[in-house]
């Protein structure tokens, strides 16, 4: 299970059955080919923070919690769109999300 609730004005939780794992990655987004936000849907965008529901430029809608983009984690779903995340350890995170869950 992920939770979205750094995310103001989010909350969501999104089943790990739901999460595309083999897609899971960490992504330098101020790389070049690095995935881009496009026109925010609904969320916050300051210096130093994306917040909310972003498009990606090149297709597709983004659930963002972004405060460091170098170390951002794309998180694929099957709900229709992916959730991209800043992380201290991001390494971490990946290996904790494809990780087996606990029966």
């Amino acid at each position: 299970m992920c939770s979205s609730d750094l995310i103001p004005m989010y909350t969501k939780t999104i089943n790990r059955g739901d999460i595309v794992q083999d897609g899971i990655k960490v992504v330098n987004m101020n790389e070049a080919g690095g995935p881009r936000l496009g026109i925010r849907t609904n969320g916050i965008a300051l210096p130093g923070f994306q917040g909310g529901w972003f498009r990606l430029k090149g297709g597709g809608k983004v659930l963002t919690a972004i405060t460091d983009r170098t170390k951002v984690v794309m998180i694929p779903t099957t709900l229709g769109y992916d959730v991209m995340v800043s992380a201290k350890a991001p390494d971490a995170l990946v290996a904790a999300l494809k990780r087996p869950a606990y029966r």
